[in-house]
């Protein structure tokens, strides 16, 4: 529904302000009718975009294509890259980043499996600063479920650690590791 409204819109303003001039014969009152009729139109097609960006309630929900055990490097992105939702578009399959779309509270979720006897340690981080931890060692899973207070534009996404510590960490490919937010609140 937004995307209609949104060309809708940019067709009536490509219309109103690139038509060519052409010998329209109508009285003041004809022509004026057309030009309020356009106005209102207009008005009800932006208060129409305006509801429906408030009505969407972003929220996706990611995990890697491939199974096996997959090596991290120091501050890698972990992208998962097998969407299953994506309502409002935020997350990026290619980057591995969720740039919110409204303004809001949002449930941020990662699960993240590690090697046998090995650790895993990754980052939710926003706007490049770390958020919460989640750890996991030998097939174990770390997760965390936290509230993120967001504006539009700001960024979230699961980093690898950089710690000294560090030292050939894996995560478990497939559905199993996964990384997911949900709107709940203005």
């Amino acid at each position: 529904m937004e995307k209609f409204l949104s060309k809708l819109l940019t067709f009536l303003v490509l219309y109103n302000t690139y038509t060519p001039s052409i010998a329209v014969y109508c009285d003041d009152d004809t022509c004026n009718l057309g030009k309020e009729l356009t106005a209102v139109v207009k008005r009800e097609v932006e208060k129409g975009l305006a509801r429906a960006k408030q009505e969407i309630r972003p929220a996706f929900t990611a995990h890697f294509k491939t199974g096996g055990m997959i090596p991290l490097a120091k501050g890698q992105i972990l992208i998962f890259d097998k969407v299953q939702i994506n309502v409002g578009g935020g997350y990026n399959p290619t980057t591995g980043y969720f740039t919110v779309p409204k303004a809001g509270l949002y449930l941020v979720s990662c699960t993240v499996r590690s090697n046998g006897g090995k650790h895993l340690h990754v980052w939710l981080k926003k706007n490049d600063n770390r958020v919460t931890l989640a750890y996991g060692e030998n097939w174990n899973e770390g997760s965390f479920s936290i509230p993120v207070q967001a504006a539009e534009g700001d960024r979230l996404v699961i980093v690898h650690d950089t710690g000294s510590y560090v030292n050939n960490e894996y995560v478990q490919g497939g559905i199993i590791s996964f990384f997911s937010a949900v709107f709940i609140s203005d």
